[in-house]
């Protein structure tokens, strides 16, 4: 279900203004006010993603930390009886 759109004055600078009126068609915008809304909820879900990162990035690494705690055991352990097979 769509919201009904309601009109706000924001002040921006005239350059970032002609930017905006070129780069309409590449953003398949059909008016500035598209145009603005769509880069609006651009940054919003950017904005959601780097908390994510920031609460997934911890996790992961902790994750991969491990895993490659666990694959440097192993390897150390048939190092160490290679190196008795060898020494008999």
């Amino acid at each position: 279900m769509s919201e009904n759109k309601k009109k706000y004055a924001y002040w921006m600078k005239p350059s970032m203004v002609e930017e905006m009126i070129e780069m309409l068609d590449m953003a398949n915008a059909t008016s500035k006010s598209d145009f603005v809304c769509q880069a609006v909820q651009f940054y919003i879900g950017y904005l959601h993603q780097q908390k994510c990162i920031d609460y997934l990035s911890p996790i992961l690494a902790q994750t991969i930390k491990s895993e490659i705690e666990s694959v440097e055991k192993n390897v150390s352990e048939m190092l160490f009886k290679l190196a008795v097979e060898q020494a008999k």
